[in-house]
């Protein structure tokens, strides 16, 4: 390269030397550096002067590192004469200001000078940039590792938090069954027989759904879907219970009929459906009068309240149970809900005042899929929500207001491989109200419907009656005992059961898609 003579100094400096002990002058990238030369030669020599002592000739003075032989920090010059990296002295003219960061003399980057050297004692950093990326990964899987150690902790730890609670469940499991076994005395050996008396198809489409009695006026009714084509939908079917004899047609809902309940007092009949609406037919009138009350969500359960006649309850399929008054059908007295739990309301029963220890004032039982509360009545106001300690998921439950006895079905899950039921009583304990198991029964492996159990009282005894699809029959289970005492077969699925008292029968009648069956005892 050719320097004008005006812009070299005539002697090497002092840098020179140190880089090469020769008396050859630094090359610079460019003719047009000119008489700056003279000022680089100028830093070199300070810096030389400096390097006696420390190396900090060798360090760039923005970053403080080592300068390097190639690259984005490789040495250059600016035309003050100070030395820098490449990529600092660049970020700094461009971000920071237009002077030098040693001597503060305006410049810019079109003033930057790569210095080329025949020897420059720099460190290589050839493999810093391999072994920076291996730190980065190196980084990045120790983060990563950390992270699957968290999981594996928190895993292990529901493992053990599910473990204590499946030993305490066994616990239980095993307590029921040792009182169970205690209260086996001289009933042990009660054996009754049943037999099919009448077996009765309501409609040849299916679509039958739950059944319902109404002792005083000795009227039962079943759920079926319209027979008439110029009519669909669902209703209600009454049975002649002397005859065996359908009778009159009901039209009800537009959808599948989810629930009904006669009033206790009344030829009230209340029915829900998925066409969220819950209507009131009086069954009494030639006319069926009807009042509607119409939802938000499809209507799965209904209950009417034995303290006050007016009052009734249904559940809904987002969880909610609605309290409403015939007097004013049009919106709710109140809503009774589980915060986060929207499961749909199975059954919901209304507990009167003093018929029951552990709720003195009465109250709502709401059995969801996965949870059953208790909602206990405060002077016309409900006390917050209990939960029972029992494992669902649940199908039906139903109580009965003279032994104050709860019968609540499950149906098979990942921890049991069985169905059960559980009679049983509400018990106030230090911990609030919990459930006082008497009986575990165990049902059937295969359970596809939520299918309905009910009480049945034969002779001064009390008796629990189930479906149990896996063998296709329903049996009947002893409630002081605990033993199973009958079973008769039944080939279709069963979706409700229920025990009517005539004058002169004693009937277990059980309804099936298409049919209705009446069994009696031998």
């Amino acid at each position: 390269m050719d320097i004008d003579d005006d812009s070299v100094s005539p002697q090497p400096s002092p840098m020179t030397y140190a880089a090469n002990r020769s008396s050859t002058p630094l090359p610079l990238q460019s003719s047009k550096f000119s008489s700056d030369n003279h000022l680089a030669s100028s830093s070199i020599e300070h810096c030389g002067d400096n390097g006696s002592s420390s190396n900090n000739h060798q360090l760039c003075p923005i970053c403080l590192e080592s300068w390097e032989n190639f690259g984005n920090h490789r040495i250059c010059v600016l035309k003050c004469g100070h030395y820098f990296g490449y990529s600092c002295i660049r970020r700094w003219l461009t971000d920071e200001g237009k002077t030098c960061p040693t001597c503060k003399v305006r410049s810019s980057p079109k003033y930057i000078r790569f210095i080329y050297l025949k020897k420059l004692i720099v460190t290589d950093y050839s493999g810093l940039g391999r072994l920076k990326e291996e730190l980065k990964n190196v980084k990045e899987e120790k983060k990563e590792k950390e992270i699957e150690l968290l999981r594996v902790i928190c895993r292990e730890n529901a493992l053990k938090q599910r473990s204590e609670e499946l030993k305490r469940y066994d616990e239980y499991l095993t307590r029921v069954l040792d009182q169970s076994e205690t209260l086996i005395g001289t009933n042990s050996n009660l054996h009754v027989n049943l037999y099919l008396d009448k077996s009765l198809e309501l409609c040849q489409n299916g679509g039958c759904r739950v059944i319902d009695y109404f002792g005083r006026d000795n009227v039962l009714l079943a759920s079926v879907t319209s027979s008439n084509g110029l009519f669909p939908g669902f209703g209600a079917k009454k049975i002649d219970i002397n005859t065996y004899k359908p009778t009159t047609y009901i039209a009800l809902h537009s959808q599948a009929i989810r629930d009904m309940k006669f009033h206790f007092e009344f030829p009230w009949l209340l029915s829900v459906s998925l066409d969220k609406t819950a209507k009131i037919a009086c069954i009494s009138s030639a006319t069926n009068s009807f009042c509607t009350y119409h939802s938000d969500s499809p209507l799965w359960s209904c209950s009417w309240d034995y303290n006050n006649p007016n009052y009734l309850y249904v559940g809904t399929k987002q969880g909610s149970v609605l309290k409403l008054d015939i007097r004013q059908f049009s919106a709710p007295v109140c809503t009774l809900d589980i915060p986060g739990d929207k499961c749909p309301v199975l059954s919901v029963i209304s507990i009167p005042p003093d018929s029951n220890k552990a709720i003195p004032n009465g109250g709502i039982i709401s059995c969801k899929l996965n949870s059953v509360w208790v909602f206990p009545n405060n002077h016309d106001q409900y006390s917050a929500p209990c939960s029972l300690p029992l494992e669902g998921p649940f199908t039906y439950m139903t109580y009965d207001s003279n032994t104050k006895q709860f019968l609540i079905s499950s149906r098979p899950n990942s921890h049991c491989s069985y169905s059960r039921y559980y009679v049983g009583h509400l018990d106030n304990t230090p911990n609030g109200l919990s459930y006082s198991t008497a009986h575990v029964l165990k049902g059937s492996k295969i359970q596809t419907y939520l299918s309905r159990s009910c009480f049945v009282n034969h002779n001064s005894n009390q008796f629990v009656s189930v479906y149990q699809e896996s063998e296709q029959n329903f049996c009947l289970w002893d409630v002081n005992t605990g033993n199973k005492v009958s079973s008769a077969v039944a080939r279709d699925h069963i979706f409700d059961i229920c025990n009517v008292h005539t004058s002169t029968n004693n009937l277990i009648i059980s309804l099936t898609e298409k049919k209705i069956m009446f069994h009696k005892f031998s």
